[in-house]
């Protein structure tokens, strides 16, 4: 699933920084002095998200004081002046924080960051950690007379950014962000790690609440779609797939997968019309697993296994690419060359291992050619492969281009689905393998683009009537015509 909205919320400890060294050595030094024992940084993590009194409450418990409320609010004022002066002495933005907030931002969305610490320290930290110009609005837990979980908070949040809640996403890391997010019906994104307040993924699943887990900031790029605005049709860049389209690669990786098998003691071959159906799920991987569930095997495969044996076939791979000197299709080493003359961006959209993309790659168009393409997405980069549309959602951000100024040139339904799902226009190159994939309301269907030694046809009705194209081959003329016209 993908989302369109006008502002992200983030929580902060645990969402955008790691702060629980100096928080553990804030709360230490209070401790201390009154002669009890110190608090891990463990148990600081954990308590983590409900703000100071907070944390300062469960600290306390833990090395087994017992102070009155008037004591307890003495230690606060200390934990608060001791944790302002510490604040930016350890505390790091994970890592790719300050980017992804500058590429959302260049993006236009609005952003916000919603946390139970004191609205001040907050800010301090922000901007000693270069991202509070990249924030919006930031609501602590003290700016108002509730704190998180209540969504009074977010509502706060989204009336001061002029947002509408359907036009709003939240990330977070706890079941506190689960509890909020939910309770105004926002999309929930969830990071691993963090500080769950002791909870495991399990526990949060059992909140009963809608979110969507992801492995880093930077898959956000791949589930949203992009803000900017197209300003014409004009041609700005070419997203290519790689296996089947730049290159008939695909034949190769079955091989590779059978020669894995044998090296396992597998007794699984699977032939050219088995793999033809097999490529209707795609990602290596996940394709093996499909594979043992849903044919007769004398054997399956734990997960370990079968990341043994997709890395082995990986390494067949490549030795058969680079042994076989595997050629480009025909058409596409012009078509680059015609992007490169003509200041045409250029990116990789795959969902094929990064190792296979740079082994054809430097394979065919030597070493430098992973310098022309101004982004390469890889299957490991996004959550979704394909027919999803992350990878294609992931290159228009990191593109910065609308989809409209982009096209895609695809060989499989899974491809054209997933770049029709990002708004992006296909041209279809058929091969052996996706001849008769069923391509809906695909604009272009070619047998390929063609070069001054092989003419090129044009499907006129969708994989039944073949006609030749009116040019020798397919120009870049006729790539913007196509995204122009259709």
């Amino acid at each position: 699933m993908t989302w369109s909205c006008e502002a992200i919320v983030f929580d902060l400890d645990g969402t955008l920084i790691d702060s629980a060294a100096d928080l553990q050595a804030a709360v230490n030094e209070v401790l201390a002095a009154q002669g009890w024992d110190k608090v891990s940084t463990t148990q600081v993590a954990g308590f983590i998200g409900h703000g100071l009194g907070h944390l300062l409450r469960c600290c306390v418990q833990a090395v087994g004081a017992q102070p009155d409320e008037q004591h307890y609010q003495r230690l606060l004022t200390q934990v608060q002046a001791s944790y302002n002066s510490l604040c930016l002495v350890n505390t790091k933005a994970y890592a790719g924080t300050e980017q992804m907030l500058e590429k959302l931002q260049k993006l236009g969305y609005k952003l916000a960051v919603c946390t139970n610490k004191p609205e001040a320290i907050s800010h301090k930290i922000l901007t000693g950690l270069g991202l509070a110009e990249y924030i919006d609005i930031l609501v602590g837990g003290d700016t108002l007379e509730v704190k998180k979980p209540d969504p009074a908070v977010l509502q706060y949040v989204l009336d001061k950014l002029g947002v509408d809640k359907s036009q709003a996403i939240y990330v977070g890391d706890s079941i506190t962000d689960i509890k909020l997010a939910a309770a105004l019906d926002i999309p929930a994104f969830i990071l691993p790690g963090g500080y769950p307040q002791g909870a495991t993924e399990s526990a949060m699943d059992a909140q009963d609440k809608a979110w969507t887990p992801i492995g880093q900031l930077s898959d956000l790029l791949g589930m949203l779609h992009t803000k900017l605005p197209a300003t014409s049709t004009e041609l700005q860049a070419l997203l290519f797939d790689v296996d089947g389209t730049l290159a008939d690669s695909e034949e190769m990786h079955r091989q590779a997968f059978n020669q894995s098998f044998a090296t396992h003691e597998l007794d699984w071959h699977w032939d050219r019309d088995l793999y033809r159906d097999l490529l209707a799920i795609t990602g290596g991987q996940s394709r093996i697993q499909h594979y043992q569930q849903n044919y007769p095997v004398t054997r399956h495969l734990s997960r370990d296994e079968i990341v043994a044996v997709h890395e082995h076939k990986n390494h067949n791979y490549g030795e058969l690419v680079r042994s076989r000197q595997l050629k480009l299709r025909p058409g596409i080493l012009r078509t680059i060359e015609s992007c490169r003359q003509q200041g045409v961006k250029m990116a990789i959209v795959t969902t094929s291992s990064r190792v296979n993309v740079e082994t054809l790659l430097e394979s065919s168009l030597g070493q430098e050619s992973l310098d022309w393409f101004d982004v390469i997405v890889c299957g490991e980069d996004v959550r979704h492969k394909k027919p999803k549309p992350d990878a294609y959602l992931l290159a228009l951000n990191s593109l910065e281009l609308a989809p409209e100024n982009c096209l895609a040139i695809e060989d499989s339904a899974n491809g054209y689905k997933a770049a029709a799902g990002a708004r992006v226009k296909s041209v279809i190159t058929l091969n052996d393998y996706t001849a008769k994939d069923n391509f809906g309301d695909a604009d272009c269907i070619v047998s390929d683009l063609g070069d001054a030694e092989h003419k090129p046809l044009v499907i006129v009705d969708n994989n039944q009537v073949f006609a030749e194209l009116p040019s020798e081959f397919v120009t870049l003329d006729d790539l913007r015509n196509c995204l122009k016209h259709g």
